[in-house]
């Protein structure tokens, strides 16, 4: 048989423990022989990574449960990986399923094994995975617009007016300054959002995500009515100057 390689990536997902078992016990069932094959090897593991920097921790094995139900998962989990392998004969067959959730980017997804059943495989995993597309992405620019806007804005203008009160050319090298000033605000507020959402999310019940990404995420909505608040008064208050 012929036999081809194939690594792809999905959108951010949003997953539970429901989802994290579902596909666990879907991927599982393809791996089961054809009619008259014999199975030579079989392989299935789970790694979960927890925590971020020196709080960084991973746990590895093939029981999904023990490792879901351990104690030992108290910090928020930072990468799921899912791998699955088998060798058959009669007729001779390898399948290789790796299946990466990172909070930090796309699901990766690297699968061997005969066209056919890499079809059957991406028939079953690729609309489960669309089905779970997260839209966190969307919390990043909202945070980076409300906070570029609410403290850019009239940090610029404030700039601006008095960078203009000590030079008689108008649009001078004070408006290059006051522009600097607007976009260093927005790289901080950018890099500031991406440590706050995560792309993809693992919720297990005995984990918790940070407490700031909690409140940041419940306040994205009001950050964005105070930047247009914001935008608003500053503009009045550059026209009745």
């Amino acid at each position: 048989m012929s036999e081809i390689n194939q690594r792809y990536v999905s959108a951010p997902v949003n997953v539970e423990r429901n989802d994290i078992e579902w596909l666990w016990k879907e991927m599982t069932s393809l791996f089961q022989p054809n009619e008259n094959q014999r199975v030579l090897r079989q392989d299935r593991h789970v790694t979960i990574k927890t925590g971020q920097g020196l709080d960084e921790s991973e746990v590895r094995g093939s029981d999904l449960t023990r490792l879901l139900d351990g104690g030992f998962l108290r910090a928020f989990v930072s990468r799921l990986i899912l791998s699955f392998s088998s060798l058959y004969e009669n007729p001779q067959e390898s399948r290789s399923l790796v299946l990466s959730i990172d909070c930090e980017d796309s699901v990766e997804i690297r699968v061997f094994g005969v066209e056919g059943w890499i079809e059957r495989i991406r028939g079953k995993l690729d609309p489960y995975l669309r089905s779970k597309a997260g839209h966190n992405r969307r919390y990043r620019w909202t945070f980076t617009l409300g906070i570029t806007g609410m403290i850019g804005v009239p940090a610029t203008i404030v700039v601006g007016q008095y960078l203009a009160s000590q030079v008689s050319q108008p649009f001078g090298g004070y408006t290059i300054a006051a522009l600097i000033v607007f976009l260093a605000i927005g790289a901080v507020a950018s890099g500031l959002s991406s440590k706050i959402f995560s792309l993809s999310k693992i919720n297990i019940a005995n984990t918790r995500m940070p407490w700031y990404a909690r409140w940041a995420e419940g306040i994205s909505i009001a950050v964005v009515a105070g930047m247009v608040l914001s935008i608003i008064l500053s503009a009045l208050s550059w026209l009745h100057l």
